[in-house]
């Protein structure tokens, strides 16, 4: 062996192997890392729109429940135990949308809902409130206005 030049042992080859391969290990962690943090966000979005999608639906059932009322009872002023029993789960699915709707961001599409599914604490005006042809209507815009906003991504289809 000459002075100055330096034949590598086993073990100096053993560590450039170890050095590869932790910076092929680093590289490879890198890109779970990034997948990892793509996976999370676009779950992120799905769950928003899934929410968004499931108070439509909820507001949806709320519009037909009145709907239903109305077509069936408008004109008629008798209050059978079968009216009451509609006019009662009419009243529990409007506020079932109401109670999902409050804890929703601001927007104007849950302040158009909150707003159509609020009847008088007086029961003799919230009956009179249930055969209003305009509050089916503001329901049904609601309605239109979250489903603009539960429509699937675009990107996703």
């Amino acid at each position: 062996m000459q002075c100055g030049q330096h034949v590598l042992s086993l073990s100096d080859w053993v560590a450039i192997i170890n050095l590869v391969v932790a910076v092929v290990a680093l590289i490879v962690g890198c890109i779970a890392v990034a997948i990892a943090l793509r996976t999370l966000e676009q779950a992120e979005v799905d769950w928003k729109q899934r929410k968004w999608f499931d108070l439509y639906l909820k507001a949806d059932e709320a519009y037909d429940s009145l709907d239903y009322y109305q077509t069936k009872y408008d004109g008629n002023n008798y209050w059978t135990p079968e009216r009451v029993q509609d006019f009662n789960d009419m009243m529990r699915k409007t506020r079932q949308s109401r109670a999902m709707a409050v804890v929703f961001p601001k927007n104007p599409a849950t302040a158009e809902l909150i707003a159509a599914t609020t009847f008088p604490n007086d029961a003799g005006e919230a009956k009179a409130a249930a055969l209003s042809k305009e509050r089916l209507q503001k329901l049904m815009n609601a309605v239109s206005g979250l489903y603009e906003k539960s429509q699937v991504n675009k990107n996703v289809l």
